[in-house]
């Protein structure tokens, strides 16, 4: 029967052969019924798919109940492929611009990625800069449902790892990993789904702006020029309200380049078992250069992934913890001072402080004597460290210790910061500070 079931596995074969030798021959039902869970349930041969069942008849027989599940197999499949379908038409119509957004991102990362690793001092340098592009982008791509894609980015961010377990990778090494075309290949897959079921011109019309672009960035630019030489122009305050207009002509609001967050923390959460309110982007109205605060806004993806992967507590922990069953994720902007604050929040367990010390010994980011004589806010800190995660294997959503390393620099970029505040058992908050205006160059 394991011939039958394995011609072509011996390894499969020989392990059959010996759990049913196992199986009848032995007289106790605690470790029959061991042997017995660990026989195979479903094989296939060939195209053929087939579910197994087993009954044990005493005197040494078994019998096998062996029933043909191809066309339940194929359907299920098929039913998968086409709800992957759906969700990457919808998010693509939902998230427009983000779908767009992050096309263009990625568009660029691939043409620069030789020029990325070329322009790094060596390969640790430029290994670390592709990872955690590829980590965001892939956050990003999971975010609108191209699934193709996105797995290829899982892939990659494995080979990387990989890489970066040597003691001294090359550039060469990186730089033929980044050129993958695998990537594009499955980028291209996800936007054939898009294409068909929505047709060219959804791709040919899409960010249509009267003026064209590249005259509402002249104009733009234009605008803020005259704007800084006021002192020197006879303008008054309608002219200075037309020239304002004209310079925040490309601008969106800050809660926009935001808002396809509430939808993302809902879904996550119900694939990880766990409940969380409804939520919006609250705060202020704040008008950005998404050009500039693109970036930012699309590493926040991180901050949500964590916040319900390792923040909010299952159902049963938040009763046993005394809190309501359903936790609280919420995103605030606040504009003053010539700033912005954008505040990533949640009701869950927090961090505990020194759950990340040991974790920090085991990744040998530090010796045991300076994590011990390192304060709460010192640990915490470690957590924008590159290669820091309190996971000890890697999930879809986190253990790849790239995430708030990537908003961090994101916000470093535009001359703000990034920090933490958590109080153990009550949450956690990420709060990201940036200047709204250009530094002068």
């Amino acid at each position: 029967m394991a011939e039958l079931l394995f011609p072509s596995d011996p390894a499969g074969c020989e392990g059959m052969a010996v759990n049913i030798r196992r199986l009848l021959d032995e007289p106790d039902d605690y470790r029959r019924d061991l042997y017995l869970s660990l026989m195979p349930r479903q094989v296939v041969r060939g195209e053929t798919s087939l579910r197994l069942g087993y009954r044990p008849l005493g005197g040494g027989r078994l019998m096998f109940v062996i029933t043909d599940v191809t066309g339940e197999v194929r359907l299920k499949d098929a039913v998968a492929r086409e709800r992957n379908r759906l969700a990457c038409v919808v998010a693509a119509v939902r998230e427009q611009h983000d779908f767009f957004a992050v096309i263009d991102s990625f568009a660029d990362f691939r043409e620069s990625g030789a020029g990325l690793v070329a322009a790094a001092l060596d390969g640790r340098v430029a290994l670390d800069r592709v990872y955690r592009q590829v980590h965001t982008f892939k956050g990003l791509f999971l975010q609108l449902e191209c699934a193709f894609v996105a797995s290829a980015l899982d892939a990659l961010e494995t080979d990387l790892a990989g890489l970066g377990r040597e003691q001294a990778p090359s550039l060469a090494a990186v730089e033929a990993l980044v050129a993958d075309p695998a990537v594009d290949a499955a980028l291209e897959k996800d936007l054939a789904v898009v294409r068909e079921s929505l047709g060219p011109e959804f791709f040919n019309r899409r960010g249509e702006i009267c003026l064209g672009e590249e005259l509402a960035d002249a104009l733009a630019a234009l605008a803020e020029r005259l704007l800084t030489r006021l002192d020197e122009l006879p303008l008054g305050a309608d002219d200075q309200a037309v020239l304002a207009a004209a310079r925040d002509l490309r601008h969106v609001p800050l809660d926009k380049l935001l808002s396809a967050y509430p939808r993302l923390v809902a879904r996550l959460a119900a694939g990880r078992g766990k409940l969380v309110a409804p939520f919006v982007v609250e705060g202020d109205a704040v008008p950005v250069d998404p050009s500039r605060f693109g970036p930012l806004a699309k590493s926040l993806v991180h901050a949500f992934r964590n916040a319900v992967d390792h923040g909010l507590e299952t159902p049963d922990e938040r009763t046993a913890a005394g809190k309501p069953e359903t936790g609280t994720v919420t995103c605030r902007v606040r504009a003053g001072g010539g700033n912005v604050t954008i505040e990533v929040a949640d009701d869950g367990r927090g961090v505990d402080v020194e759950a990340m010390r040991s974790r920090a010994f085991e990744l040998e980011l530090a010796g045991a004597e300076d994590l011990a004589a390192m304060d709460d806010a010192a640990i915490l800190e470690l957590l924008f460290r590159d290669g820091f995660t309190s996971r000890r294997t890697v999930g879809d959503l986190s253990g790849r210790g790239v995430g708030l390393a990537a908003v961090r620099a994101e916000a470093e970029r535009l001359g703000g910061y990034a920090s933490v505040i958590s109080q153990p058992g009550q949450g956690m908050r990420l709060i990201v500070t940036v200047p709204l205006a250009r530094s002068p160059e």
